[in-house]
């Protein structure tokens, strides 16, 4: 009799034991699994102001980005012209240099690669050529702009005037009267003063950064969230790189996204995710590139932050297997 209640004792303890291995392991893999996940969140005036800002305004309210609506001057785009020299002469700053074209050329086209609230353009040409017009297009065709003699440039007249045209997305100057032959203009400098895309780039080193703990380092990024408003006739848009200390990219951004990712190396996965060779190069850190927009002129998007979350290589930081 002793030895079966033995027998039976002993049976009880074996499951309790064979409970208690099983068991542990699988609390250690959901505590790791929750504790896994580690962010960076760019919400602060000093957050923004920390990275590379093109027509934001991150002081109202501190803490906000938003589009600057005071008109600027227009860099980017594609610049073309069918006549006769560079086109750069005609956005170079450079009064002595210039690009021409006939009456029979499409003359000088501004592709400004984005619709933008064109606030006022002007162009110095030579003096005697007024026949040259400042042309917008918008709504799916070109429509003459406002001109008028202004002061003079160095070697020839500004034309020009102010538009306040939403929906702009190239800009040209071109002849008044196609049926005029032989008629040259020189133009010697064009320029556009628009309002209607800002872009925030965050620092390369600002997100994915951990080297306050030696050795650490991020192996893959996961969900990106945001917190913004769009009203009607605005937009936000974001991509995305991994780059190095030094904000050198092997593959570059990805395409453009419209709002929250759920997660970054599933949607992007030639360029965001991290292999051993961008992990040996440091290319371990995330940047974000955010563009606003807006098409009438006057409305803003309002941006108050995002989030990127990411696991590293070291525990309670390595992602541990369901």
């Amino acid at each position: 009799m002793h030895y079966l209640f033995l027998i039976i004792a002993i049976t009880v303890i074996a499951n309790l034991l064979v409970v208690l291995v099983l068991s542990a392991p699988q609390e250690k893999r959901s505590k790791d699994t929750q504790a896994s996940s580690s962010d960076t969140i760019v919400t602060t005036k000093a957050n923004w102001d920390a990275g590379t800002l093109v027509s934001v305004d991150s002081d109202t309210p501190p803490g906000d980005a938003k589009i600057d609506l005071t008109a600027s001057k227009v860099t980017a785009g594609e610049i073309t012209n069918e006549g006769e020299g560079d086109p750069e002469n005609a956005r170079d700053a450079d009064f002595n240099t210039s690009v021409h074209f006939t009456v029979q050329d499409q003359g000088v086209v501004w592709d400004m690669q984005n619709s933008y609230y064109v606030a006022s353009v002007r162009m110095c040409v030579n003096s005697g050529d007024i026949m040259g017009g400042v042309q917008l297009y918008y709504g799916g065709a070109w429509n003459y702009g406002v001109y008028e003699a202004q002061e003079f440039c160095t070697n020839g007249q500004w034309w020009g005037g102010t538009q306040n045209m939403a929906g702009v997305s190239k800009v040209r100057v071109a002849t008044m009267d196609m049926d005029i032959g032989g008629f040259n203009v020189y133009v010697r400098e064009l320029e556009i003063y628009a309002n209607g895309t800002a872009t925030h780039t965050s620092a390369s080193t600002q997100i994915g950064d951990v080297s306050s703990d030696p050795g650490r380092y991020v192996v893959e990024y996961n969900g990106f969230d945001t917190t913004e408003t769009e009203p009607a006739n605005t937009a936000i848009d974001y991509r995305f790189q991994l780059v190095n200390a030094s904000g050198v990219s092997t593959d570059g951004w990805t395409a453009w996204a419209s709002g929250d990712v759920t997660d970054l190396a599933t949607a992007y996965p030639s360029q965001l995710t991290l292999s051993q060779t961008k992990i040996d190069a440091g290319e371990t850190y995330l940047q974000v590139q955010s563009r606003l927009t807006t098409t009438d002129g006057v409305s803003t998007p309002t941006l108050s932050d995002y989030t990127a979350s990411y696991h590293t290589n070291k525990a309670p930081n390595t992602p541990t297997p369901q």
